[in-house]
């Protein structure tokens, strides 16, 4: 049923029991929404990850799971300590050895051991030998036993397992026919080609009218205020809300890039979690510009997992966006957080924060010792 879903709000009412479901298809959902490309669904399901018992967890981990989703429960793993999901996650070929390096930080052998010895887990970090045996360089133990395991690793083994990892993470998995879909107005059209062959500056001042194509979408006094006003959803039922944001997603994917990228600039609330996460960068981060953006809002974009490393560098480097304190701590936070951008944020960073950070899972090595001796 949970895979029905088809808008954030739909996936949220989900997440939060608001519709009938059983405890396997919500622990199924919470898995699958935990890597969703809006920032408000990922960031919710991911806080109930820790409410899936880890050994359901695990057998829930299919064929099926998006690559985004794996990168969630990677990062999971790294803050729980449980590196069994991470098995799971190296035997169905989920992630990479860049999604590995960039997210675990843990220094236990008990979390360790299993992954050393593992014959997937050492063919999945043998291109990286050099970068992964830094992480495990405190114990001489766990040194000894994954080399020992990488001699027995061919060439031909590597080759075949990051091959079937490509292959893997290009799969489409195509949507279902349901029963959202059967009312045209209800169909939400997204094209992703633009993304690709398009790029642009990063600088929002120099963007004109002149450079955007041809108007095709204007708004109507009735249908302005969804697009610009977060007072127009108050006093709606659930059931509007919901028509309402899913006519707003047929009208922005109408929208050409200009449309788009001054609407994200304008927009309010509901606009700004569609557009956050388009996938051309100069409109994403043109929603980071709008005026109307909380400290709130920017602390969630800059802390989830879903976030890109583009945005999360884009807000670290951006002192409108960085000013605010819950923001750096967001920032600091998040493994996708370059180490030099993380270095120069923890100068501002309190004591009492700078305790938490020094034994946080989720934050590297390097950040840690450096809260440590800052502590001193």
């Amino acid at each position: 049923m949970w895979k029905l879903a088809k808008t954030s709000a739909q996936k949220i009412a989900i997440i939060k029991q608001q519709v009938p479901i059983s405890a396997r298809d919500w622990n199924s959902a919470i898995i699958a929404f935990s890597g969703d490309e809006d920032y408000f669904v990922s960031d919710d399901a991911q806080n109930h990850l820790s409410d899936i018992p880890h050994n359901q967890l695990i057998k829930l981990i299919t064929e099926e799971l998006m690559h985004t989703s794996a990168q969630a429960l990677l990062s999971f793993a790294n803050s729980t300590g449980v590196s069994s999901i991470i098995t799971k996650l190296v035997e169905l070929r989920k992630i990479t050895d860049t999604d590995f390096l960039g997210t675990v930080s843990m220094q236990s052998e008990q979390f360790w051991g299993p992954l050393v010895t593992h014959k997937d887990f050492v063919t999945l970090m043998a291109r990286t030998r050099d970068e992964f045996t830094e992480k495990i360089a405190f114990s001489a133990s766990l040194l000894f036993r994954f080399n020992e395991q990488f001699a027995y690793i061919t060439e031909e083994q590597i080759e075949l397992y990051h091959r079937d990892i490509n292959t893997l993470k290009l799969e489409k998995v195509e949507p279902e026919k349901t029963s959202f879909e059967e009312d045209d107005d209800m169909i939400v059209i997204i094209d992703d080609d633009e993304g690709e062959v398009i790029e642009f500056t990063d600088e929002f001042s120099d963007f004109s009218e002149e450079d955007s194509e041809e108007s095709i979408v204007s708004f109507d006094d009735a249908t302005s205020a969804f697009f610009f006003d977060d007072a127009a959803f108050v006093n709606l039922s659930r059931e509007e809300q919901t028509e309402k944001r899913e006519k707003i997603q047929i009208t922005i994917a109408k929208m050409n890039i200009g449309e788009k990228t001054k609407l994200a600039m304008t927009g309010n609330l509901e606009i700004r979690k569609i557009l956050i996460k388009d996938p051309i960068k100069l409109i994403a981060k043109a929603v980071l510009n709008n005026n109307g953006i909380t400290a709130k809002e920017i602390a969630l974009i800059a802390s989830s997992a879903a976030t890109s490393i583009d945005l999360i560098s884009y807000i670290a480097n951006t002192k409108s966006l960085n000013k605010y304190y819950q923001v750096k701590m967001a920032l600091v936070t998040n493994p996708k957080l370059p180490i030099k951008m993380g270095m120069r944020l923890l100068e501002v960073i309190r004591s009492a924060d700078l305790k938490k950070i020094s034994k946080s899972r989720g934050v590297s090595q390097t950040l840690k010792q450096r809260a440590l001796r800052k502590l001193k």
